[in-house]
């Protein structure tokens, strides 16, 4: 049984809400001054020179890339519509980032070499806020392959949501990611326990559960990032353009 908590519920409504302007925030840049982060006013104009792009999302969620040259003002689809605070909350997730002003365009590079190869995947050697899509069963994730079957055992220990429980999960040699036992519920709010046989340590991650009714994926993005999930939010920008 899977279960979302109110609080996802509120956020989808807010993020909903009507705007009177129409705003856009820079989620990658390779233009010289247009930074990562960088919230465009309606009717500001910028600037791309030949060889350079910047992607954009718009209030209601939706990417537009701009390809050098190009000077104007970004445009959104006819019709959309959105609020202010996805713009706000995705300006604080990329500028926060770094001042690379390609850090997805790094974040995409470290998905292809030993970082988690989707954002819904659930690294089980992090500790901390994770997300997965309510609905969905997520992939299991650890960045070494063991040489040899290992268990991954996995308890719930508590937080809000928890339906308590166990189960253990036979990792293949030579794999990186394992399914979600079927028979240990997904919570959201719920903390859970992850620790492989025969290992030192082990994870402590609470599990949020982005909502589907949510309009697009920079919406999710959003709600992932005010949930503490900023590194698999950050993930999820990058594959959008």
């Amino acid at each position: 049984m899977i279960r979302v908590t109110l609080l996802a519920a509120l956020f989808t409504l807010a993020l909903g809400l009507p705007a009177a302007l129409a705003q856009f925030v820079v989620i990658e840049s390779a233009a010289p001054g247009i930074a990562p982060g960088l919230v465009v006013e309606p009717g500001q104009s910028l600037t791309v020179p030949a060889g350079a792009s910047v992607t954009l999302i718009g209030q209601d969620g939706t990417p537009v890339t701009l390809t050098g040259p190009y000077q104007g003002a970004p445009e959104a689809p006819k019709g959309a519509a959105g609020g202010s605070k996805l713009i706000a909350t995705l300006s604080h997730l990329v500028g926060s980032a770094g001042s690379d002003a390609t850090a997805l365009g790094a974040m995409r590079a470290a998905i292809q070499t030993g970082n988690p190869p989707s954002p819904w995947a659930i690294d089980v050697d992090r500790s901390g806020a994770q997300c997965a899509m309510a609905g969905s069963a997520p992939k299991l994730w650890m960045s070494k392959a063991p040489a040899k079957a290992v268990t991954l055992k996995i308890k719930a220990t508590g937080g809000m949501g928890s339906g308590g429980g166990s189960a253990n999960v036979s990792w293949a040699p030579g794999a990186t990611t394992a399914a979600w036992p079927d028979r240990l519920a997904l919570d959201d709010g719920a903390d859970y326990l992850l620790r492989v046989s025969g290992g030192m340590n082990a994870a402590k991650v609470t599990i949020r559960l982005v909502p589907d009714g949510l309009p697009s994926d920079a919406h999710k993005a959003a709600w992932m990032a005010d949930q503490g999930c900023e590194s698999q939010a950050r993930a999820l920008l990058a594959s959008l353009n």
